[in-house]
């Protein structure tokens, strides 16, 4: 966005305004925020792991779908925005 000719704001309406319907421009950005949300509850994950907890094959699971579903309710989350 740093080296686009026009503000954020611009893009903004002009994404508003293209011909899709709301269902497409959800997908879209639940697209995107998806990989950033699931990437930085993993990092949390492994944060713990670099402490030395949930190295059990059971908690690798628990956690491994634990942050498999919180980022996929928080990337709806940020789509619905």
């Amino acid at each position: 966005m740093a080296v686009l000719p026009q503000d954020f704001a611009h893009y903004l309406e002009l994404v508003k305004s293209l011909p899709y319907g709301p269902a497409l421009l959800f997908l879209t950005k639940l697209a995107i925020a998806w990989p950033v949300t699931f990437h930085t509850l993993n990092g949390v994950r492994h944060l713990f792991w670099d402490m030395g907890y949930g190295y059990d094959i059971k908690t690798l699971y628990k956690t491994g779908y634990l942050v498999l579903g919180l980022s996929i309710a928080g990337a709806a989350g940020l789509a619905a925005l």
